[in-house]
């Protein structure tokens, strides 16, 4: 069975076996959310991950040449319906049992070699985020995000990480955002000390890719 995309990542799988490079593969990142057509169907998504792995597997690859990512948001948000930028979101927590979890997308062991996973402080950057430090966010009781991504008993890595810190009580405004930012700059470095010392508590985490929002 041919698939929309099939030719794409084989030439692209093609090309890491010609030039003999190494890869780590990031695909169909962020699935437990609803920016993405992938998103909020676990089903189709093991599937298609699967199915993406076999054609790797086609072109001679193992190990040695790519490693499967499996990237997901810090936050499960599935959609109410079909995903996209304006979808109306589920908030969901661990206690929910009517929204999916990243687990339930996790397409098992054999097909996954590294778990990379992605988490903002924006601040009022979007009116429904408010400051909080690296722990806060990723130990927050209604998701206990970092102890379920230690489960999958893979190596870890941050692939999207950033602040704004851009603080003020008012309503979201991008003109007053940005005013505030460049006024406090402090609070950026701040809170880039906080993730840096996070890090430096946590070896298990082998690398983070710091996005400069």
């Amino acid at each position: 069975v041919l698939w929309k995309f099939d030719a794409q990542y084989s030439a692209f799988f093609k090309k890491i076996k010609e030039k003999d490079i190494h890869v780590i593969f990031r695909t169909m990142h962020e699935m437990n959310g609803w920016r993405y057509p992938w998103w909020s169907n676990p089903e189709k998504f093991k599937a298609a991950w699967i199915h993406v792995w076999t054609l790797s597997r086609l072109a001679w690859l193992n190990e040695e040449n790519i490693l499967f990512d499996f990237s997901v948001n810090h936050r499960d948000m599935p959609t109410k319906w079909t995903p996209s930028q304006t979808a109306p979101l589920i908030q969901c927590n661990q206690s929910r049992t009517d929204c999916y979890h990243f687990e339930d997308y996790y397409p098992w062991d054999e097909f996954v070699d590294i778990v990379w996973f992605t988490f903002y402080n924006r601040w009022k950057a979007n009116s429904n985020r408010l400051r909080l430090t690296p722990e806060q966010i990723l130990y927050d009781p209604n998701r206990n995000t970092y102890e379920r991504i230690k489960a999958f008993n893979k190596p870890i890595v941050i692939d999207e990480v950033a602040t704004t810190s851009v603080r003020y009580e008012w309503n979201y405004n991008f003109e007053k955002s940005r005013r505030e930012y460049l006024n406090h700059d402090e609070r950026k470095d701040h809170w880039i000390h906080q993730l840096r010392e996070f890090l430096i508590n946590r070896p298990e985490i082998i690398a983070a890719v710091y996005f400069n929002t």
